[in-house]
């Protein structure tokens, strides 16, 4: 699963990444027309702070991990 707070954010997002296996995840960042922004490795259940350096906006943050794929939408004020 992956956890996406705070959201909306005005500073920047905590991406949780739990999972069962010990596989690194592959977080991308698109903005809304999907064009890549980010791209950033995850180790399993590891937390990382993305965003500080996005404009506001919406954006899809694709949280990658073996052949399982996660999108969830994400606002900057």
């Amino acid at each position: 699963s992956v956890k996406v707070y705070p959201n909306p954010t005005t500073s920047q997002f905590n991406v949780q990444v739990n999972t069962t296996g010990a596989e690194e995840a592959v977080v991308r960042i698109l903005d809304v027309q999907g064009r890549f922004v980010k791209s950033v490795k995850v180790a399993a259940n590891q937390m990382i702070s993305l965003g500080a350096e996005l404009k506001a906006g919406a954006y899809l943050l694709e949280v990658r991990q073996g052949n399982e794929v996660k999108t969830t939408r994400v606002i900057k004020f």
